[in-house]
């Protein structure tokens, strides 16, 4: 009844001379985007995993009342189940519940019989003994099958049903798939030990890649074959495979890092803190460079960790697969740091700590990451973030200077221009003095959201979370298990503490449920990711002041 006045109200009118009741009474174009025709074909978006059909084939019924969603009848359930779904697509040229025209119906030409009646007509009397035989033939035909459905009516029940059953459709794999094993063939997988290596396709890019690593080891003097001490402890050691895109050619990469995980502080090691660079000393740089407009450089070191010196005695086994036959049983004692050692990122940061203060560099007392020098009237700044570096200058003569100082003592990467630091993008205009952080896409893609519905909310009330929709059956937490519920949580939050402040009561109240969250977190969850998605656009923007002085000396 509702849905009748409904589509009444929206109906032209011949009291209003044809005009639309609604459009009348609110002076507005009604919306009908949302009529359907009845009966048609409709697809309904459905759950799945990633190799089940996208949607399910429904016949459109009507509207749901309370909801905004369409009434669907799905024909291939067993029990003919209607479902109420708002994700739809609709092929209103079809129409599966329509009586079809049966199999055994004459198709006529229709301008061959007229051709034919014609030629009928100039002969009367041939016509009529043609219709006469045809009638007989019909007659005959009609006769012959009465009699072959009384021959038949004498079958069960279950035989004259399956006889008239429609055929069934046999399943298929979707036509979007049939190209996936060819994915499966050339996708190259990484290795997890030096054995998988050796059995897979790539197994000579692998090998080269271990061949330099072991070479750039060598070369820096990492280690010295030494026979194993008496009563000495040892570290373990092994490869680590990875696979790396770049400017769409993949790079093959093998990196040696030691088991320091077998290693205890205060036995084997004694000091292991390194710092790292703030966030607010970032905000800070990229606040100047905007509003200064200066240049801004980016640097990686290669091979970081291998510049710092070991203070402590570490006896390390020979890497398997390229141990010395003629002295195969000594060890590596540790000359450098090595990945993996506990101890490695702060023999780095003391090493570079020491090079920096010989280029007459001060460190901030504020943060032990930031160094800066002031040159000539003129200011550099280096912020170091492990291997890392953004160099800030309105000279680009001093960044050339310590970028050709840098390269001298370690092996350097010209990054070019700042494009990326901490997962955050950054996006400079200099013709407008702006620069843009963001960091959302990475969160979408990594939990599968980049083409989810926008919202223009992070939350909403209708979810009321509560402990009591934490899961509280066997069956509920299994369900869970497999969730990423907690890396979600850590995404977002880390997105809320670098660029978006303004999701910081949703990410508050959704962490509560972290160590037992039920489906509604995880759905108020994606809800936020969705509302990420619709918000993509928004970070954190510096751009030039209007106030403050042109230039920055030593006292500023």
């Amino acid at each position: 009844m509702n849905r009748t006045l409904l589509d009444k109200v929206r109906s032209p009118s011949v009291p209003l001379l044809g005009k639309i009741p609604k459009c009348v009474w609110t002076n507005s174009d009604v919306n009908l985007f949302s009529l359907r025709i009845f009966g048609c074909s409709a697809f309904a978006l459905t759950d799945g995993d990633k190799l089940d059909p996208r949607s399910q084939k429904c016949v459109f019924i009507g509207y749901h009342v309370g909801v905004k969603g369409y009434r669907l009848w799905n024909k291939s359930q067993p029990e003919f189940k209607v479902i109420i779904s708002r994700n739809v697509v609709f092929n209103e040229s079809e129409f599966p519940c329509l009586s079809k025209i049966p199999k055994n119906t004459e198709e006529y030409n229709i301008e061959g019989t007229f051709n034919k009646v014609e030629e009928h007509l100039e002969d009367n009397q041939q016509g009529e003994e043609i219709r006469e035989e045809r009638a007989d033939n019909s007659n005959n035909e009609n006769n012959e099958n009465i009699n072959l459905e009384l021959e038949n009516s004498d079958n069960s029940e279950n035989q004259y049903l399956l006889a008239r059953d429609r055929e069934r459709r046999q399943s298929r794999r979707p036509s979007r798939f049939k190209d996936f094993h060819l994915a499966l063939n050339t996708e190259s997988v990484e290795p997890t030990s030096y054995d998988e290596a050796l059995k897979t396709p790539e197994s000579n890019l692998w090998i080269k890649a271990m061949k330099e690593e072991i070479k750039s080891l060598h070369d820096n003097k990492t280690w010295v074959l030494v026979p194993k001490p008496k009563n000495a402890s040892r570290v373990d050691c092994k490869w680590i495979f990875k696979i790396k895109q770049e400017n769409n050619t993949s790079r093959f990469k093998a990196r040696l890092v030691a088991k320091g995980f077998t290693k205890k502080e205060g036995i084997d090691c004694t000091e292991i803190f390194s710092p790292v660079v703030k966030y607010t000393t970032v905000r800070i740089i990229l606040a100047l460079v905007a509003h200064y407009d200066w240049e801004f450089k980016q640097m990686d070191v290669k091979t970081a960790f291998l510049h710092g010196d070991l203070d402590e005695q570490i006896y390390m086994s020979q890497p398997y697969g390229f141990i010395d036959k003629t002295q195969h049983d000594h060890v590596c004692l540790l000359k450098k740091s090595l990945y993996g050692l506990k101890q490695s990122p702060r023999q780095w940061n003391k090493t570079f700590d020491s090079f920096m203060q010989s280029l007459r560099f001060s460190k901030s007392s504020y943060d032990p990451c930031l160094y800066f020098k002031y040159d000539n009237d003129m200011l550099v700044f280096l912020v170091l973030y492990v291997d890392d570096m953004l160099i800030a200058s309105p000279s680009l003569t001093l960044i050339v200077e310590l970028q050709r100082n840098l390269c001298k003592t370690f092996e350097m990467k010209d990054l070019g221009n700042v494009k990326k630091i901490l997962g955050m993008t950054i996006e400079r205009d200099q013709k407008n003095s702006t620069i843009f952080l963001n960091q959302i896409k990475s969160v979408l893609e990594k939990f599968s959201m980049t083409n989810s519905k926008p919202v223009s909310v992070p939350l909403v009330a209708h979810f009321q979370l509560c402990r009591d929709q934490c899961p509280k059956t066997d069956s509920e937490k299994e369900k869970m298990k497999n969730i990423p519920y907690s890396n979600a949580i850590g995404s977002v939050m880390y997105l809320m503490v670098s660029t978006r402040p303004n999701i910081v009561y949703t990410v508050s109240c959704l962490s509560r449920y972290m160590s037992n969250p039920g489906s509604p977190h995880w759905e108020a969850l994606k809800w936020l990711l969705r509302y990420l998605k619709g918000s993509i656009n928004n970070g954190i923007k510096f751009s030039k002041c209007s106030q403050g002085s042109s230039r920055l000396g030593p006292k500023e």
